[in-house]
């Protein structure tokens, strides 16, 4: 056994020592659950969905409302959120169009809450996903929603702190900051994550979002990619411009997947055809410059010779299929033609969530992210990722000391973030960003102590022991006033 995975199988039996010590037990989590269900006095789960400019907030809070339903709840849930942000909420709940005033997920009923009315009837918690709030606009929370307790977590490793909320509402009530608190580790428990089950594709779920006409096309479109999947390599990306510029990190990711299919043929491993699904938001006219770039037939002033020699040369373009529209008619007949070392670009902006993580959970070449919503369900997967911030790789003991075991991928990832018109400007074609990002990646699979470090990520932060939101339930038990 080499010396680097001695270190990772070290690290991980002492994270699982330190967990068995505490003798925490997840169970608890699932009884506070389930003694919410039984309670006379908790008529609802509340969950407030913050607004934000991007989709975080939304996501992370949907996503521990429907942990919720998978973890027993069945009492009905109330959301609190903005009638603007409905077409936010549209991606992340099922069957949901904005304005709607009620919906039913896996059974349980969803009411919605626009104008922040405070509920006649008191409810014994509230619960949200995250914010970037101040401590004083939170605290106001419990009594704009008539509840006793407010759980305000946030995703992995969040610049802004978890926090329960409760006691007195006047003049302010009590708050603690869950980082601080021994039995939930400490200022480890920043770094938790939410156990998530792999996900699944459920067409009768993908369907409740393609009732919406902004999503029909896009849930054909991924039935047909998941149902080729198993016989190509399917890599999936989102935040490509995060930090970088977006459309040379583009062309890079599109030119290195062909790049890792050369080196895995060059190394005796399974080539086959990869689909490269792009959930970032690229106009039509990026898409049509993007392929000009990556067929040589460019005529933008910023276009290297040296670049257009090599895809010219290696005759790039006849492996190269682009499906940017939402023709899921002509995405199937592309895909039923796919062969060999050929690569298919398809763009997935504006993807229902459910449809979003099952790629990702899917993925057979490293993923690509930026956010920390993603980074919670990849720390799940156990498989290997490429992520924008460099603190995406934490250690196995619940910091963000990043280990040696991660180099491969930072160093795929620097070179994905690498591309500038400049870089395909050298005349040692190796030195170009998609020839060492499709190397690196393929030396990611390859590199056994770096497979089991991530690996271990899965089992070390997918541990139940270790679930972000159940942890905070079972805290809830320690508060003078909790009763379930």
């Amino acid at each position: 056994m080499a010396a680097g995975e001695q270190q990772v199988n070290a690290a991980f039996a002492q994270v699982l020592a330190q967990i068995d010590a505490q003798q925490v037990d997840p169970g608890v989590g699932n009884a506070v659950i389930a003694a919410m269900n039984a309670d006379a006095g908790t008529p609802e789960l509340r969950v407030w969905v913050d607004t934000a400019n991007a989709f975080g907030h939304h996501a992370t809070t949907t996503n521990l409302l429907k942990r919720m339903v998978q973890l027993g709840l069945t009492k009905p849930i109330r959301v609190f959120c903005t009638l603007a942000d409905g077409p936010k909420l549209e991606l992340f709940l099922p069957g949901y169009a904005r304005g709607d005033p009620q919906v039913v997920y896996q059974g349980v009923t969803i009411n919605f809450t626009y104008d922040a009315a405070v509920p006649a009837a008191a409810s014994s918690l509230l619960i949200s996903g995250g914010s970037e709030a101040d401590t004083d606009e939170l605290s106001e929370r419990l009594a704009t929603t008539n509840c006793a307790f407010y759980l305000q977590l946030q995703p992995w490793h969040w610049k802004s702190a978890d926090y329960v909320f409760f006691g007195p509402q006047q003049p302010t009530p009590q708050f603690r900051e869950l980082a601080g608190q021994p039995t939930l580790g400490g200022p480890r428990y920043s770094y938790y994550a939410y156990t998530e089950a792999a996900p699944a594709r459920d067409d009768a779920l993908w369907d409740l979002y393609g009732g919406l006409a902004r999503f029909t096309a896009r849930v054909a479109m991924a039935k047909r990619i998941a149902t080729k999947a198993p016989d190509v390599y399917v890599q999936p990306a989102y935040g490509l411009g995060t930090k970088s510029d977006p459309f040379m990190t583009l062309l890079t990711f599109v030119l290195g997947a062909l790049k890792i299919q050369d080196v895995m043929a060059a190394r005796g491993m399974p080539v086959k055809p990869v689909v490269l699904l792009v959930f970032d938001a690229v106009e039509p006219e990026k898409w049509a410059e993007l392929q000009g770039w990556a067929d040589g037939t460019s005529e933008d002033e910023e276009y290297p010779e040296e670049l257009r020699e090599l895809v010219q040369h290696e005759h790039l373009a006849t492996r190269l299929r682009y499906r940017y529209d939402d023709d899921a008619a002509a995405l199937g007949q592309q895909l039923a033609a796919l062969a060999g070392d050929q690569v298919l670009v398809v763009g997935m902006s504006s993807c229902p969530d459910e449809i979003f993580r099952y790629f990702y959970g899917a993925a057979t070449l490293p993923c690509v992210f930026e956010g920390r919503g993603t980074q919670n369900l990849v720390l799940n997967t156990g498989q290997p990722f490429l992520c924008v911030n460099p603190l995406g790789y934490p250690s196995l003991a619940f910091s963000e000391a990043t280990p040696p075991e991660a180099d491969p991928a930072i160093a795929a990832m620097g070179q994905l973030k690498r591309g500038s018109p400049f870089a395909y400007g050298k005349a040692d074609t190796s030195t170009f960003p998609s020839e060492m990002y499709g190397t690196n990646v393929v030396a990611l699979l390859q590199d056994q102590q770096a497979r089991g470090y991530f690996t271990s990520l899965g089992e070390v932060y997918g541990d139940p022991s270790v679930d972000k939101l159940r942890t905070s339930l079972r805290y809830l038990r320690s508060l003078a006033g909790w009763n379930l």
